[in-house]
């Protein structure tokens, strides 16, 4: 992580010769690695083309369509590749799932909206995530129905 400047060196030389900027400096990007929530800030711009395929560039795409959290989708990345990109695809079914089932029920959560929901599309997406469809007519049913007996009382 922090290399010496000459052969035989060692960490505390680095701090002597070249003080604690130098040691900062050569921590930079693995403590922004580390800390990072989004894929652009985990693999960096440059490696993202590299490191992901053109379907989980398509998956991320979609994603940040809706900009989802993808710390998740970091963290399973940071266990191997493999477990990012099956997060990566179970993420982008999830949203797609939580769409499509919010378009069924449109007519519900338009409802919802006239009588007081102010939540958006997207909000109610991120809460369908991980629905299925009956739970997702169940969900946005209860909003409906809290903000319409809201309205009357």
């Amino acid at each position: 992580m922090i290399r010496p400047y000459q052969d035989g060196a060692d960490f505390n030389d680095v701090l002597k010769s070249h003080g604690s900027p130098a040691i900062s400096e050569g921590f930079k990007y693995a403590l922004a690695k580390h800390e990072s929530i989004t894929l652009k800030g985990y693999f960096g711009q440059d490696d993202l083309d590299t490191k992901l395929d053109e379907q989980d560039k398509a998956n991320l795409a979609y994603i940040e369509t809706y900009n989802l959290p993808q710390g998740t989708i970091v963290d399973a990345y940071r266990k191997n590749g493999i477990a990012g990109k099956l997060k990566l695809e179970s993420t982008r079914k999830s949203l797609e799932m939580a769409v499509n089932n919010l378009s069924q029920y449109k007519d519900i959560f338009d409802a919802a909206q006239q009588w007081g929901y102010k939540g958006n599309e997207a909000d109610i997406i991120k809460e369908l995530m991980g629905m299925t469809q009956k739970e997702s007519l169940v969900h946005i049913n209860s909003l409906r129905n809290i903000f319409l007996a809201n309205h009357f009382t």
